[in-house]
């Protein structure tokens, strides 16, 4: 199993790529590739896409590089949605239900 675990300066060095070389077989931009080098956090896609490439370059598809100083951003939980109903139509219900003389 391979376990070599390198900056990705290094891997673009190493595969004698430019930047845009990167963005090229990731299939991502060029500001991404920059973000990451700088060690800015990047979506998961991006971070995927950037690890499978080197990876299939590298010829270790089966087992994927580990990328020091590769930032990923947190996956935000959504809330689940509020059980009431929107304040208009429980407003226009209210209204139909109303009572003559109210």
């Amino acid at each position: 199993m391979w376990r070599n675990v390198m900056k990705l300066i290094d891997y673009l060095n190493q595969l004698s790529w430019s930047q845009a070389d990167l963005a090229r077989h990731a299939g991502v931009s060029t500001s991404s590739v920059h973000r990451a080098l700088r060690g800015e956090k990047l979506s998961r896609r991006v971070a995927a896409a950037i690890q499978e490439s080197i990876a299939e370059a590298t010829k270790r598809s089966n087992d994927k590089p580990t990328i020091s100083g590769l930032r990923v951003v947190p996956v935000k939980r959504r809330r689940p949605a509020a059980a009431s109903a929107p304040a208009a139509i429980v407003k226009a219900d209210r209204k139909a239900n109303k009572q003559p003389g109210e």
